[in-house]
């Protein structure tokens, strides 16, 4: 899951004024607006093991597109050369991912 971060002027009610925010999102969808000058979140509630049910599903639905692009991008031969290998540490990469951002989305709710 990719988590961004992005800035953008908005009015903060502790400052009264307009002034720099900070906007988390976990793909699409806003976890947190910090204000850079007083320190004021705003959280959206957001179960962590939903998103990322929600992210993996979307992943899993749209992977025979990105093997198929893969496989013409890199002809066949690398790619049947390739896809034992990364099948079998999958598995691993999908835990250690999994673990990453459950570690991630619950520190965001600490904040």
């Amino acid at each position: 899951m990719n988590i961004q971060r992005l800035d953008a002027e908005l009015f903060c009610p502790r400052c009264r004024r307009e002034t720099t925010h900070a906007l988390e999102y976990a793909g699409d969808i806003l976890l947190r607006v910090t204000c850079t000058e007083c320190g004021a979140t705003l959280r959206k509630p957001v179960d962590p093991t939903w998103l990322l049910s929600r992210d993996l599903l979307e992943r899993l639905r749209t992977k025979p597109k990105r093997l198929q692009a893969e496989w013409q991008s890199t002809g066949a031969l690398r790619f049947a050369l390739t896809v034992p290998v990364r099948m079998t540490t999958k598995p691993f990469r999908l835990y250690r991912e999994i673990k990453e951002n459950l570690a991630h989305l619950s520190g965001a709710d600490r904040r």
